[in-house]
């Protein structure tokens, strides 16, 4: 049944809808307070950077191929040098390496021929002048004008300069006990400079003291062919075949030494090796004889003095000779207390009768 109520008319605005700005203001799009667009259409709307910008960027050039496979390589690697594969490298680890400066390094020669002998002593001060090599520069002054003109003549004029400075560099790390570094650079100058003495004697030492026995010979076997006149490579040469158990080389170089008469620092550093193979193979007699002509007390006492006096008291000590080993250790006690461990052999032995 069609409903016959009146129904109250609605007001329709113009665009056909409902107007019900009687009921809430319009805060729209359509009102009259609405709040000020900042959209594109806006009249203040900010400068724009994107594309439709007048101030456009210029834009870039095509990469090359030669950037474009730069790119990918640096991509995939990271940066880092590749192998012949193309793969990767490993990161290099960085270490961080603590220079200790601890003075200068003994007397090379000295200290060689006391691997298994007398021990050097404790008080022989941190004096560099006193404490290097005799035959090798020193690091803090030029190298002789002798070695300079050996280095120009081996590797030319162009290069000389740049060798010496690796000659200067392999000094320095020989003096302050970094052997490894020296040796790589000794390495390298070995053969630019074949003939140069100074270079393998350096050499030997350094592999000396690292215990590389066979290099050690290898180096100042050459050294005393190049320079007969260093014979301070004799006694080291002698310990390096004595580590290596060749006595009969052993021998022959002492042999050597005493027909060169070389200096009696020289002459004691061999005997002190000589002594030491002697006991090495148990003759323990003849190596104490060896020392019968050296035991008198000269007017001035040498370091070199003392330690033959401490090997023979060693060697008096394991023959059982305890009374002569009591007095010589003594002895080397008077002149210095503080030699190597001469107070607690003494004291084991007991005091002096």
């Amino acid at each position: 049944m069609p409903n016959d109520r009146p129904r109250p008319p609605r007001s329709q605005s113009s665009s056909g809808r409902n107007d019900r700005s009687e009921r809430r203001p319009t805060r729209g799009r359509d009102g009259d307070d609405r709040r000020p667009v900042r959209g594109r259409d806006s009249d203040d709307r900010r400068p724009t950077r994107g594309r439709d910008s007048d101030e456009r960027r210029p834009t870039r050039p095509a990469l090359t191929a030669a950037e474009q496979k730069s790119r990918e390589v640096y991509a995939r690697t990271g940066g880092r040098r590749t192998e012949g594969t193309g793969a990767p490298t490993a990161r290099p680890v960085r270490k961080k390496v603590e220079w200790v400066d601890e003075g200068a390094v003994k007397k090379t020669a000295r200290k060689a021929v006391q691997r298994g002998a007398a021990p050097r002593s404790r008080s022989q001060g941190d004096n560099r002048g006193e404490n290097r090599v005799p035959g090798i520069p020193r690091s803090d002054r030029p190298l002789p004008s002798d070695i300079s003109r050996d280095v120009e003549k081996g590797v030319g004029v162009r290069q000389s300069q740049s060798t010496t400075e690796r000659l200067q560099k392999a000094i320095d790390a020989f003096e302050y006990e970094r052997y490894e570094d020296a040796a790589r650079l000794l390495q390298v100058l070995s053969r630019q400079l074949p003939g140069m003495a100074l270079v393998h004697e350096m050499a030997g030492l350094c592999a000396y003291r690292q215990a590389k026995w066979r290099t050690a010979v290898n180096e100042l076997e050459a050294t005393r062919v190049l320079d007969p006149s260093r014979t301070t490579v004799l006694p080291v040469l002698a310990d390096a075949y004595r580590a290596l158990r060749r006595w009969s080389k052993v021998n022959q170089i002492w042999t050597e030494i005493k027909d060169l008469s070389p200096h009696p620092s020289v002459l004691a550093e061999g005997r002190i090796v000589a002594a030491g193979a002697l006991s090495d193979q148990g003759k323990l007699a003849e190596a104490v004889r060896l020392f019968d002509s050296v035991l008198n007390v000269p007017k001035r006492v040498q370091d070199y003095h003392l330690r033959q006096w401490y090997m023979a008291a060693d060697l008096h000590d394991r023959s059982g000779n305890i009374v002569e080993a009591r007095r010589l250790f003594a002895r080397v006690m008077q002149y210095d207390a503080e030699f190597v461990d001469v107070a607690d052999r003494l004291s084991h032995l007991g005091p002096v009768r």
